[in-house]
């Protein structure tokens, strides 16, 4: 018997299957934008932020349902995201610039910020980094079309491991009514995505270093939020 012990975020015991949730990559690729499509390249980039932001809206529309105002305040926070100028400016500004393809320029700034946060010992901002990429994603899978493999579609009773759930994941694994638990490699007792499974009442334990990459789906997990 394998046992891992990590951060217990959300109080109760679960016995079942194992759902690995493999980190969604999409591939991005560099192409040349010439001179005369750039202006084409910015109105794609920006159509994908107003997209993201119907999706939001969507999102937080849920939440609203399902956990209550205080919860909801959370995609306000993505909203402001996706207004913060390392978006809006320096995106369009790399397109321009450099001819890149507006998802390549997208994922270049979300490089940089992410050098930057890891400068950043403090559990606060690490948290903000994943709202950040969060909503980087979103905005990613609209540029390229990406339909995301929802946790709604789920057939029986399991136990979610993953690397890491953005708070949108989480809302997936309530409307779905088969998710017994959740275990991950990342995370802390404050995380957003604790949070939300407190709120829900669903145990997890978070903070397992490598726990996606040591289980199989069909293995039986017990996770234990008790303790």
């Amino acid at each position: 018997m394998l046992i891992k012990k990590g951060v217990a975020a959300s109080l109760g015991i679960a016995i079942g299957k194992a759902h690995i949730v493999k980190e969604e990559n999409i591939l991005i690729e560099q192409k040349e934008i010439s001179a005369d499509k750039v202006k084409a390249e910015v109105k794609r980039f920006k159509d994908a932020i107003d997209k993201t932001k119907l999706d939001l809206d969507g999102i937080k529309s849920k939440i609203l349902n399902v956990l209550g105002k205080s919860h909801a305040k959370l995609i306000d926070a993505h909203h402001l995201i996706l207004q913060d100028p390392l978006i809006t400016k320096e995106v369009p500004k790399l397109i321009s610039s450099k001819g890149m393809n507006a998802e390549f320029a997208l994922s270049e700034i979300l490089d940089k910020a992410e050098e930057q946060f890891e400068k950043i010992d403090d559990e606060f901002f690490h948290e903000r980094k994943h709202d950040i990429f969060d909503v980087g994603k979103k905005i990613i899978s609209n540029l390229v079309n990406s339909e995301k493999t929802s946790l709604k579609e789920l057939k029986e009773p399991v136990i979610i491991v993953a690397h890491n759930l953005y708070p949108s994941d989480t809302l997936h694994i309530r409307e779905s009514n088969k998710v017994l638990g959740f275990c991950m490699d990342l995370g802390s007792k404050s995380s957003h995505t604790a949070i939300f499974a407190q709120s829900m009442g669903i145990p997890a334990v978070v903070g397992l270093s490598d726990i996606s990459r040591q289980i199989q789906s069909g293995d039986t997990l017990i996770v234990d939020g008790e303790q």
